[in-house]
């Protein structure tokens, strides 16, 4: 099994070492996700300079650094998920997928390749997250105790990379063209699933934070909601919205292996 991952890793790493759009997708996450974070910061910084420190914009406190950059962070999933689902659709594009399994890999082992490349993906972006919040900590002259309080929601950001990356692996299967599946895929991110949730509120109030994205993003919200009335009430338990969201990484994951291992190459 392990010389069977390590073929396989061995396999995506030669498609990808010399495929420049794959670094330059890397570098743009990592300049957007520190920009923000720093736009952010910097902001905050000038907010207490002129209430002179009176006003709770503290967004980088012990209790809210790692929630903060978590959903500061957030926005520049969609990059990675944009690279996925262009990697995805080239095996389709170049009928590599065809060529791959004709040689000899199973469905079943190309699927766990893809996934490889997404859990590659994933941890990318959590190392990076977790070394802009502790360099953020540091600037707050925070110490080691202060920067664990809030630690949870480092889970919460992977779990919601894991979602959206699952989403986006499942649109690159179901539809094998890039630009229809990045279209549909940014439609669903940024207007279809906000125009559901707020339909499925108006039946039953909280009802669409059960949502994929919405039952992460829930878990990670607005750093500014505190200064807004009711804005730090949540109607779903965390603990409630994890296992949501989990059902939804497993359902995702088993509908991708499905249907590729149904699809007609």
């Amino acid at each position: 099994m392990a010389m069977r991952m390590k073929l396989l890793l061995q396999l995506e790493w030669g498609k990808l070492r010399k495929y420049r759009t794959f670094w330059v997708f890397l570098i743009l996450f990592a300049v957007t996700l520190t920009g923000i974070n720093a736009v952010l910061y910097s902001a905050q910084e000038r907010l207490l300079t002129a209430s002179a420190g009176q006003a709770d914009l503290h967004l980088f406190s012990p209790e809210r650094l790692w929630s903060t950059t978590a959903w500061a962070s957030g926005f520049s999933v969609l990059v990675l998920g944009l690279l996925l689902i262009v990697l995805v659709t080239n095996e389709f594009s170049f009928k590599t997928h065809r060529q791959e399994v004709m040689e000899g890999l199973t469905r079943g082992q190309f699927m766990a390749a893809k996934w490889m490349v997404a859990g590659g993906l994933m941890l990318y972006a959590w190392v990076l997250y977790v070394i802009v919040t502790l360099i953020i900590g540091s600037l707050n002259d925070l110490s080691p105790g202060d920067m664990t309080s809030g630690i949870r929601f480092g889970g919460y950001f992977l779990l919601k990379i894991a979602v959206s990356f699952s989403i986006a692996l499942i649109f690159a299967l179901w539809l094998k063209r890039s630009g229809l599946a990045i279209v549909l895929y940014l439609l669903y991110v940024l207007l279809l699933e906000g125009i559901l949730g707020f339909v499925l509120n108006r039946v039953t109030d909280g009802l669409g934070d059960f949502l994929p994205l919405k039952s992460t993003g829930t878990l990670i919200s607005n750093p500014a909601a505190h200064l807004l009335p009711g804005g730090d009430y949540a109607y779903v338990a965390p603990w409630l919205l994890v296992l949501v969201a989990v059902a939804y990484l497993v359902i995702f994951i088993t509908g991708s292996i499905v249907s590729f291992r149904r699809a007609d190459l």
